[in-house]
């Protein structure tokens, strides 16, 4: 069939028609006089394209469902959240507005903190917020650090007493964390989405259609955090690495390892952080505990 059969079944503009082919959406044959004879297995698609596109999906989106890398409902699920989230937003929009012609303001005299501070305030009431937050992704790495740190101490109480003189006892926390971040982590990043520091601390790791990683996605992630982000847990290059990445997280520039892969924030409260300040404390009593018996 022609360009003008498949606008009129599909409601699609020529124009559209074009671009979508132009991305690899379809690909219709020739005919023997070099003219585009679109199928219908072309219009079927295309209408599928049309209906997502209609939905907001971003084209990319709609490309990775095509070539069978992203599910239907992994796809929607991420497009209903960013629904809610601009539908908070202009809700909270739509008040100060109304607000602002209520109080029959004029612009020269206009006083925007109280209405900036309405919107602030309304956007940390967010059930889900889309942000860098740096800080709280340092505080969950090393929630995470001490946890296994201690679990290790844990497993082998003899470890304290036979590593604690010189550079042995960083030797094995350096090998020990190593081995996390290069199996543990990847595992339960694959399997859960989150590790415990980010999971006390609101925040779930995703690829970028909302999906739980593949395994290999997974463990891409955590080399590249392992090498990039924590310098292999070496002394100084670990902070050197940690504050290059804190600045460029706070400047909104993407990561070695979040090329594919995202993070979903949910909001957390005070008795989140009062939590972290209490597992740094216990950790650091029962390492000093377990030092002690093994001391006596």
């Amino acid at each position: 069939m022609t360009i003008k059969d498949v606008e009129r079944q599909t409601g699609i503009t020529k124009a559209n028609i074009r671009f979508y082919e132009a991305q690899g959406l379809i690909q219709p044959g020739r005919t023997d006089s070099g003219y585009r004879s679109y199928s219908a297995e072309d219009v079927e698609e295309l209408k599928r394209v049309r209906l997502l596109r209609l939905l907001d999906v971003p084209m990319e989106q709609v490309k990775a469902l095509q070539q069978g890398k992203a599910s239907l409902d992994g796809v929607l699920a991420g497009q209903l959240v960013r629904i809610q989230e601009e539908k908070k937003r202009l809700s909270d929009v739509t008040q100060v507005i109304r607000q602002i012609r209520q109080n029959g303001e004029e612009y020269p005299s206009l006083e925007p903190e109280p209405y900036l501070e309405r919107l602030k305030g309304r956007e940390t009431q967010d059930a889900l917020i889309s942000d860098r937050h740096p800080w709280r992704r340092y505080w969950a790495r090393g929630v995470d650090g001490v946890l296994i740190l201690a679990m290790a101490y844990a497993a082998f109480p003899g470890l304290w007493m036979q590593l604690r003189a010189g550079w042995n006892v960083h030797l094995a926390q350096w090998a020990v964390l190593v081995l996390y971040n290069a199996a543990l982590e990847p595992l339960l990043l694959w399997a859960v989405g989150w590790t415990p520091g980010k999971l006390l601390l609101g925040i779930r790791v995703t690829n970028r259609n909302g999906e739980r990683l593949t395994f290999q996605q997974a463990t891409d992630r955590t080399i590249n955090v392992l090498i990039y982000g924590l310098g292999f847990h070496a002394p100084l290059l670990k902070e050197m690495r940690i504050y290059d990445c804190l600045g460029k997280a706070e400047d909104g520039e993407l990561l070695p390892w979040e090329k594919d892969t995202q993070l979903i924030f949910r909001k957390v409260g005070f008795w989140n952080y009062t939590l972290v300040v209490l597992i740094y404390l216990l950790i650091v009593v029962f390492v000093l505990w377990v030092g002690f018996r093994q001391a006596s």
